[in-house]
């Protein structure tokens, strides 16, 4: 059926997502709430429900200072990204190793189902500073706000992702069914000759981004450097 539409991407959005976020609004496409997650099926909100009340307050006091510490961290690496510094080496190794050495071990379980759960890593795999991109800034603070608040820290673009991608492309000159015969890349930019069924076009650009796999660009005609070369073999 041509209405049934399939989705290009994340079917969620989380509050750092800013320039996605950004995009829905300046395309005056609609948000829609995702249903939230069952409590119960939270294994920290599990163990947390079955403390007694000067547990919970524990509890939560520890989860208020590791998440003050996740915070600060998150700034650092901000502020190293921002400015294109070199990482601190901490945040190269896996979560679940950086959380331990920093005493954030509930913020790893906290944060797992968002990032082990939509597809982004193991959470012992995953290095510290991606899951720090990922969450940001306001991800955390809008899970601890969305049950006070009755609504999900998560939002849906209302008819799928998908429309965005159709929204952002009209803004384009997209060419389908070209053949690629050269790609010429020099220090003035970018040429690229094409057919177009039996019309040979030519194209000048100043980037150009390969957003196929690297198995196809030999097939490119464009003379490929050392890394772009090992990234074939």
């Amino acid at each position: 059926m041509p209405l049934i539409k399939t989705e290009l991407g994340a079917a969620l959005l989380a509050p750092n997502y800013g320039v996605v976020l950004d995009a829905v609004h300046e395309k005056g496409l609609a948000f829609e709430e995702s249903l939230s997650t069952a409590r119960g099926t939270i294994p920290m909100f599990q163990h947390m429900d079955a403390l007694s009340w000067p547990e919970k307050l524990t509890f939560t006091a520890r989860l208020t200072l590791q998440w003050s510490r996740f915070t600060s961290a998150v700034r650092s690496y901000h502020q190293a990204r921002n400015n294109q510094q070199p990482l601190p080496e901490q945040f190269e190794t896996p979560f679940t190793e950086y959380a331990s050495q920093n005493g954030m071990e509930l913020i790893c379980d906290l944060v797992r189902p968002l990032v082990s759960g939509f597809g982004y890593g193991a959470m012992e795999d995953i290095p510290a500073y991606c899951v720090m991109e990922y969450m940001g800034l306001g991800t955390l603070p809008a899970m601890a706000a969305g049950p006070v608040l009755g609504k999900s820290a998560l939002i849906g673009i209302r008819g799928g992702f998908q429309h965005l991608m159709e929204r952002i492309a009209e803004d384009f000159r997209i060419i389908y069914s070209a053949r690629i015969q050269h790609i010429e890349r020099s220090s003035e930019g970018v040429n690229v000759t094409y057919c177009l069924g039996e019309e040979s076009c030519l194209v000048e650009a100043d980037a150009l981004v390969l957003a196929i796999p690297p198995m196809q660009w030999s097939r490119l005609g464009m003379r490929l450097t050392d890394v772009e070369q090992d990234c074939v073999d």
